[in-house]
């Protein structure tokens, strides 16, 4: 799948993605709950991906955002 955005759509994404990059930084530090902190975890690495490919950067090799879709 391939998505097609105008610049002020890619800003509007990447600002929203961020935002929710760090709520999850912010939750996974005050959860206690093991499989809810993992799931957290697991949603943080998937938005760092996001926001990556966002600023134009490459995905790490190896992370989820690097596999083929």
């Amino acid at each position: 799948m391939q998505l097609v955005l105008n610049e002020e759509e890619k800003m509007e994404l990447l600002e929203l993605v961020q935002e929710e990059y760090e709520e999850v930084q912010v939750e996974i530090h005050h959860t206690k709950e093991p499989n809810y902190r993992d799931t957290l975890k697991r949603r943080h690495v998937v938005l760092e991906g996001l926001l990556q490919r966002l600023q134009g950067d490459p995905p790490a090799v190896g992370s989820p955002a690097g596999k083929p879709g």
